[in-house]
């Protein structure tokens, strides 16, 4: 027990060391392996986060990793996959909040909206109101459902763009099974979208699909005028 306090004593002071007085940015394995002692003994960090990397790559593919899928690699225990999570769903939120400028192009928007249906295992589905300058007016979830659809109202959308006095609309829903091609009822539903905010003078400015994996954007593919 003594010997395992002094464990922690030494692993505290270095990790005092690296995040608080190095001016150089860690390297991701170090950064990693010094997050994971919190969820197992710092002996057994270095060996465990190897093992991550071997598994999904780099670090951004741990933190994408579900937790099914981290419980599986040896050494892992429910604490540092809880931690990891936990640290995924942070970073992301972070993200959300860091928006800045006009969001003006479909980069921009996908960037932003990203995060909202990153690790998301239900179809989700956003509207994000902009001002005609591009600044933000509302991001609201219209609705969410299984893992291959999602209940919406086109009533309750306009409602929201108009609440929120918008001038644009970017619609963005995600493909929890990963494949981010549009259904023909997306298709369909988004047509009727365009055409109902036509009445309204709001502009439908994009409708983008999201996987962890990759964006599909309706304007890029001309799907929509």
């Amino acid at each position: 027990m003594k010997a395992e306090k002094q464990e922690k004593e030494v692993w505290l002071e270095e990790l005092r060391r690296a995040v608080l007085e190095s001016e150089e940015r860690l390297p991701e394995r170090k950064l990693l392996g010094l997050t994971l002692s919190y969820g197992v003994q710092p002996r057994e960090a270095e060996a465990l986060t190897e093992r991550l990397y071997q598994r999904f790559g780099s670090l951004r593919g741990v933190m994408r990793a579900s937790p099914e899928a981290l419980v599986e690699v040896e050494g892992m225990t429910e604490n540092a996959v809880l931690l990891l999570q936990l640290l995924a769903s942070l970073s992301s939120n972070r993200i959300q909040q860091k928006a800045q400028g006009a969001l003006d192009d479909i980069g921009k928007w996908a960037s932003f909206l990203w995060p909202y249906f990153y690790r998301q295992r239900q179809e989700r589905f956003y509207l994000l109101g902009l001002g005609k300058r591009g600044q933000i007016k509302c991001c609201e979830l219209l609705g969410q459902g299984g893992d291959t659809f999602v209940d919406l109202d086109i009533k309750r959308m306009c409602a929201v763009a108009m609440r929120n006095q918008v001038a644009g609309v970017v619609l963005a829903h995600n493909h929890p099974g990963g494949i981010a091609t549009p259904s023909q009822n997306d298709i369909k539903f988004t047509r009727a979208c365009r055409e109902a905010l036509e009445q309204m003078e709001i502009s439908l400015l994009d409708h983008l699909v999201f996987t962890d994996e990759e964006c599909m954007s309706f304007a890029d593919s001309r799907m929509i005028d």
